[in-house]
């Protein structure tokens, strides 16, 4: 038969256990400690990284304003072109139709085809526009 231990070898292997499962806890707990700081940090650096790109987004947002604001210079400019040419255009065939001017048929096409022209310049002003303003 075997002997049963005795209280005092009962007691240190408690107090063992007890120191053991203490530790354990506290390397979870450094651990976790450890996971809390690292994702602090994480957070940290992504703040700053923010605070720096702060400016360069305002620098791109005041670039893009300038981008639409020539680009819709150039959309006035090319309407104001059409304007004229259409009114030439207009001019002309009331002349051809009153007979008060020699004026070519090939003449009035000619001029139709620069407005057209103009017009689709105009239109792809207007679609890059409209791209920028989409993209950003």
């Amino acid at each position: 038969m075997r002997r049963r231990p005795s209280r005092r070898l009962l007691l240190r292997l408690r107090v063992l256990l007890l120191l053991l499962l203490l530790r354990r806890q506290r390397r979870r707990r450094r651990c976790r400690q450890r996971r809390v700081l690292q994702l602090l940090g994480a957070l940290a650096r992504l703040a700053a990284a923010a605070v720096d790109l702060a400016p360069l987004r305002l620098e791109l947002r005041h670039a893009q304003l300038e981008l639409r604001l020539h680009l819709g210079l150039l959309a006035l400019e090319l309407l104001a072109v059409l304007a004229e040419l259409l009114l030439l255009a207009a001019v002309l065939l009331h002349a051809l139709v009153d007979g008060l001017a020699e004026v070519e048929l090939a003449q009035v096409v000619h001029l139709l085809r620069l407005a057209h022209a103009l017009l689709v310049r105009l239109l792809r002003a207007r679609v890059v526009l409209v791209l920028l303003t989409v993209r950003v």
